[in-house]
């Protein structure tokens, strides 16, 4: 415990052997002090209702004529916050802050939280040199009530790392800048403004923006401005919601006193209302809240506009990687591809064409919540099985036990596992050129495989086959089309049901016999 906490608890005799001391403020304009304590949500109240006792206590203990305030804040943790927080702790060290982004910290919570860092060897190691692990786990400690560990995954550069440049993982193309072109724009509240907008989903934190959209909910309220205001007068406010082709945000707008002049800045805004389409120029800032960060704009100006008709989304998207990273493919290696058909037998269809069959694993039904934990291709060329591409997925979460039963994946099976974001890109790699193959992929697989990459800016925009679809189609006698009926039909068998590789190794063989009749 800090040496000043123990005092203040034994003053006190409140327990504060899980409070935090997080910074000391002062303030010589106005003579005053703020002590700010950080503490668990299970002792909050008891500490807030004894903040006179502890700002008596800790006057008596800094021995200052300041007038100080005491400031009780929770402690939690969200992954976002505390990223950004360890990558300002590390922009001190120059070779850290060049090699090592937001996107390398990854967190479980199996026992605790752990944040796992991934970085080059040769940055690990001045890490280590020079005594900076010790550093991070004093910066984690003093800022958290939560049991936090940070660790530590190294991996080899092909190239040395920089102190001046970056090392780029991954390259992204785009069709021009993402703006929006607007038209017939009037001056309203400031001068015109004539810079071009950005899409609000693409508005990044603590930045200068223009933005436009149509406004979908407005309210006004009132408030007291703290500064230059002894009469206590209030002012009114108005918040509104912006909505463009691409997402919403919250803005905000505090309009200046009115000139006496025509209609003041307050008056114009209750002139608009919703659905009226208009013109931001302002000020972007995060906020974080129960692990939620939003972004709001407080608006400086404000004009008229019209907002184009014909808007075609302009999407950032990764191009496909020159290399694999994390996993790479192999040869297949299966029984002789002379069961399924004759070299001069290869179904017409298959003939000049790639197809990559795939399944995937998951830890549950629902793409937009549910994680993948397991990814099992095949490569098709030319009617031949050339290619397997197999990895297990850190979902970063538990996996519910049915799952367990049903794949044979536990928790300890991905917990050394690469995560999705860097699966993906070698997976793009593996697919790029070919048609897409599954079994029921249409209903599932290929959900969630596009939910997981569009998060990446990743598009898996190939031409797609379903086998159940097909065998429906070409099979209409069967009376039911899961891999296990299909199995049984085509005499394939699945040596490891419900693992991706073997279940997308059974597809394939099923799919070609399948493509004799296309």
């Amino acid at each position: 415990m800090n040496e000043f906490l123990g005092q203040l608890q034994e003053e006190t005799g409140l327990d504060l052997s899980e409070v935090k001391l997080k910074e000391l403020n002062v303030d010589f304009r106005s003579s005053g002090a703020e002590l700010v304590l950080i503490c668990p949500q299970e002792i909050e109240k008891e500490l807030r209702e004894n903040i006179p006792l502890l700002t008596e206590k800790a006057t008596a203990l800094l021995k200052t004529p300041l007038t100080l305030k005491v400031k009780i804040v929770r402690s939690y943790f969200d992954e976002t916050s505390f990223c950004a927080a360890l990558m300002t702790f590390f922009s001190k060290y120059a070779i850290i802050k060049n090699n090592v982004k937001a996107d390398d910290v990854s967190f479980n919570y199996y026992d605790g939280i752990t944040a796992t860092v991934k970085l080059p060897a040769p940055v690990y190691s001045y890490i280590q040199d020079m005594k900076i692990d010790k550093e991070v786990n004093d910066f984690v400690f003093n800022g958290y009530c939560e049991k936090i560990t940070v660790k530590y995954q190294t991996y080899e550069l092909a190239q040395e790392i920089t102190t001046d440049e970056e090392v780029k993982k991954y390259e992204f193309d785009y069709d021009g800048g993402r703006v929006i072109k607007v038209d017939n724009v009037r001056e309203y509240i400031g001068d015109k403004i004539s810079e071009t907008p950005i899409y609000i989903s693409d508005i990044a934190e603590n930045r200068n923006v223009v933005i436009c959209g149509t406004i979908i909910s407005m309210f006004e309220r009132s408030y007291t401005p703290k500064k230059y205001n002894d009469s206590g007068e209030q002012r009114p406010m108005f918040k509104f919601v912006l909505k463009d082709y691409t997402g919403s945000v919250e803005c905000l707008y505090f309009p200046r006193k009115s000139t006496g002049k025509g209609e003041s800045p307050a008056e114009k805004m209750r002139n608009l209302g919703e659905n009226s389409t208009i013109l931001v120029s302002g000020v972007s800032s995060s906020n974080t809240y129960n692990g939620k960060t939003t972004v709001t704009v407080k608006a400086n100006a404000i004009s008229l506009c019209d907002l184009p008709q014909d808007f075609v989304l302009n999407r950032e998207k990764m191009l496909v990687p020159d290399h694999y990273s994390f996993v790479k493919p192999k040869p297949y290696s299966g029984f002789s591809q002379s069961d399924i058909f004759h070299a001069d037998e290869t179904p017409e269809f298959l003939l000049g064409k790639k197809f990559v069959v795939f399944d995937l694993e998951t830890t549950g039904l629902t793409p937009t919540a549910d994680m993948i934990i397991e990814i099992g291709a095949v490569k098709i060329e030319n009617g031949r099985m050339t290619e397997t591409f197999s990895t297990l997925v850190n979902p970063q979460r538990p996996i519910p036990q049915k799952n367990v039963e049903l794949t044979g994946i536990s928790d300890s099976d991905v917990k050394d596992s690469p995560l999705i974001k860097d699966v993906l890109p070698d997976f793009y790699k593996f697919c790029d050129g070919c048609t897409l193959v599954g079994q029921n992929s249409d209903a599932f697989d290929v959900p969630f495989l596009k939910v997981a990459a569009e998060r990446l800016n990743i598009y898996f925009e190939n031409d797609q086959l379903d086998v159940m679809i097909l065998a429906q189609k070409y099979f209409p006698h069967l009376k039911r089309f899961n891999l296990a009926v299909l199995s049984k039909y085509f005499d394939v068998v699945n040596e490891a049901a419900h693992r991706a590789v073997s279940d997308a190794e059974t597809t394939a063989k099923i799919f070609i016999k399948i493509a004799e009749k296309m």
